[in-house]
């Protein structure tokens, strides 16, 4: 039996129902990395061509969330949340289970194609979301059995062996190494 071989953790994303009072209550109570924020749109996104559709629950779509990312003690954070008024999506269906909170981690596997093998074969998950950001495949799992958790996510790193994001108009590059990037996607209760 193939296991999943943790590298690094990346990412911490969180989801809660206002962003602009979710990023708040972050930056009044933890501070943050003022020059990393940035928000972005899935619709925008969508249509500017660096996320494609995404297949959720089985069905192909153009689901409305916002989000915002930035740094705090070091670490990338990613929170999103809800279009208002957009229902039936990744987002929404999650904050109406489970409510704010951590909606998952972003990690590197040392074992990226076997683990997703292990994950689809060996363990018989179906992604629950799946699509593509910036040419980059990404599949959530669902892990409640598994971890005691919800949501497990799988991405695709960029064919190339870095990736450029900016952040408050700074350019912030990852350099890959030659590992692959994926994104390791676990909810709490």
């Amino acid at each position: 039996m193939t296991k999943l071989k943790l590298d690094l953790v990346c990412q911490v994303a969180v989801a809660v129902w206002d962003l602009e009072q979710g990023l708040e209550q972050v930056r009044s109570l933890l501070g943050i990395d003022e020059s990393s924020v940035s928000y972005g749109d899935s619709l925008a996104l969508i249509r500017s061509g660096k996320l494609e559709p995404q297949i959720y629950n089985g069905i192909k779509g153009e689901y409305a969330y916002r989000q915002v990312n930035f740094f705090m003690g070091g670490m990338d954070i990613e929170m999103f949340a809800p279009v208002e008024g957009s229902t039936g999506g990744p987002v929404s269906d999650f904050l109406k289970e489970h409510g704010p909170g951590i909606h998952h981690l972003n990690v590197r596997l040392a074992n990226r194609e076997e683990g997703l093998k292990f994950l689809r074969e060996d363990l018989g998950k179906v992604p629950l979301l799946e699509g593509y950001f910036l040419g980059r495949h990404f599949a959530y799992f669902d892990m409640l059995k598994e971890l005691c958790q919800r949501q497990f996510e799988i991405v695709r790193k960029r064919r190339r062996n870095f990736v450029v994001f900016r952040r408050g108009g700074n350019r912030i590059s990852y350099f890959l190494a030659g590992k692959e990037y994926l994104r390791f996607a676990v909810s709490g209760a």
